[in-house]
Parts: C-alpha cells; sequence; structure tokens
C-alpha cells in the first residue's frame, strides 16, 4: 500500500442530501482527515468529481503503459524519459504500473453509462433524420467500445442489423399481423416482431 498517502492526510470531499447532513457529514470527516475537507454542493458533484479523479488516473496510467511497451521496443529507458519529462512544472508524472482499487477500473463505465442513456434521450426527441442517424451511430460506437448493451426497446427506433435510423416510409415499414406489430427495414430487409401474445412475444 500507499505508506504516504494515508487516510488522515488525503483531503475528503463531502456532501449530503440536506444541507443538515451535509454539515453533519463534513464535521465527522474533520475529526478524522488531519489536512481538512472539501465540502460539495450536492452529491452528485462530490461522486462525479471522484469519478473524473478515477477516469482521469486509470487513462493516465493506460497511456504510460502503453508509451513504456513502445520505449521498450526502441530500447528506450521508461524511468529516463519520465525523469527527464518531469523537469517540466506542468507534466503529471505518472508511472507505469496497475491501477489500484476497486473503483478506479469501474468508474469510467459509469461516465460510459451516462453518456449512452443521454444519447438514448436525444434519439427519442430527435426530428431530423440525418440528426437522429449521427445520434444512432454514436449511440452504437459509444455501447461496443464499452461493451455496454444496448435496451431492447432502443431498437425500435433504429435497425438491430444495419443501424440505419427508423423513419416511416422511408427507411421501414410497420404492419400488424395476429396481434404482432412487424417492423421491416427497407434498407437491410430484416424483420422484428414485436408482441402478440405469449406464442408470438418474440424479436427477430
Amino acid at each position: 500500500g500507499d505508506k504516504e498517502h494515508r487516510i488522515s492526510n488525503i483531503k475528503k470531499i463531502t456532501s449530503g442530501s440536506t444541507p443538515k447532513t451535509a454539515k453533519i457529514v463534513d464535521n465527522l470527516y474533520k475529526e478524522i482527515i488531519k489536512v481538512g475537507t472539501f465540502k460539495a454542493k450536492s452529491i452528485k458533484v462530490a461522486e462525479t468529481a471522484k469519478v473524473i479523479e478515477n477516469t482521469q488516473r486509470d487513462l493516465n496510467i493506460a497511456l504510460i503503459n502503453e508509451l513504456s511497451i513502445l520505449f521498450s521496443k526502441m530500447n528506450i529507458d521508461t524511468k529516463e524519459v519520465l525523469d527527464a519529462a518531469s523537469s517540466k512544472w506542468n507534466f503529471l508524472n505518472f508511472k507505469p504500473g496497475l491501477v489500484g482499487g476497486h473503483c478506479i477500473g469501474v468508474d469510467p463505465y459509469y461516465l460510459a453509462q451516462k453518456s449512452q442513456q443521454h444519447l438514448l434521450n436525444l434519439l427519442e426527441d430527435e426530428k431530423s433524420p440525418s440528426r437522429h442517424q449521427v445520434i444512432v451511430r454514436h449511440l452504437v460506437a459509444t455501447s461496443r467500445r464499452h461493451r455496454l448493451k444496448i435496451p431492447p426497446g432502443a431498437y425500435r427506433l433504429f435497425c438491430k442489423k444495419c443501424n440505419i435510423s427508423y423513419r416511416h416510409d422511408n427507411t421501414f415499414r410497420v404492419r400488424i399481423k395476429s396481434g404482432m406489430m412487424i417492423h421491416t427495414c427497407l434498407h437491410c430487409a430484416s424483420i422484428r416482431r414485436i408482441g402478440g401474445g405469449p406464442k408470438f412475444n418474440r424479436r427477430t
């Protein structure tokens, strides 16, 4: 473990669901943390600060790890490079290695999930076909990059097979048969069946 940065000498970000709760929590931590606390205005601000702090660390260590592999293949000593770069006042001196802690490895995915949800909300509201298609591309790319499952309900807005944005009479056709709603993509001819009771309650 880190013998230099301990719980008592790391400033703690605090907050609470109400001003009274925030004050109680902040006072409690002030009894433990010698260097003081930072009371955020809301829990959202406090949690988001933690997420970007961990994401920044995760990304920077990952970058240095990749550069270390490159330097090794070029017969350049990584430590010597970092020592030289550290002579600059604005250089962030991250070392190659593992990213510790249970939260640092997952916090970037919280941001990715929020990004996915934001894109889904935009998809619901967007009326312009061209912008709708751009949002679909970003949604699919973000979900694949971070291995996030796209909610099944989103596929009523675009084709699961070819990712084309659904627009009436333009890119897909809707018909009702035996209580089922049948979406047919006019771009790739894939069919998606929704509803129809237990026998027909399937999606393709």
